[in-house]
């Protein structure tokens, strides 16, 4: 899609390389700031996180993946 039309495919030429030695360190420093940004909203009540049986989870971050659990609204 874009702009919300559909378009069609296209051939992916380009990206960071498998074996270059700072991706590793570039992944897991985006992932660390985007989980400090994360407890931030919640501290700010931007985001309201979703608890169960009295724990507390916003989200979880496993390898190269990051589950967000929140309440969501029409704001």
């Amino acid at each position: 899609m874009l702009n919300g039309s559909p378009k069609e495919f296209f051939k992916s030429n380009r990206g960071i390389r498998q074996d270059y030695p700072l991706s590793s360190y570039s992944f897991v420093m985006v992932m660390k700031l985007w989980s400090i940004t994360m407890d931030i909203a919640i501290a700010s009540r931007d985001i309201r996180p979703f608890k169960r049986n009295g724990n507390v989870v916003s989200h979880l971050l496993f390898a190269d993946d990051m589950l967000v659990y929140c309440k969501g609204d029409e704001h």
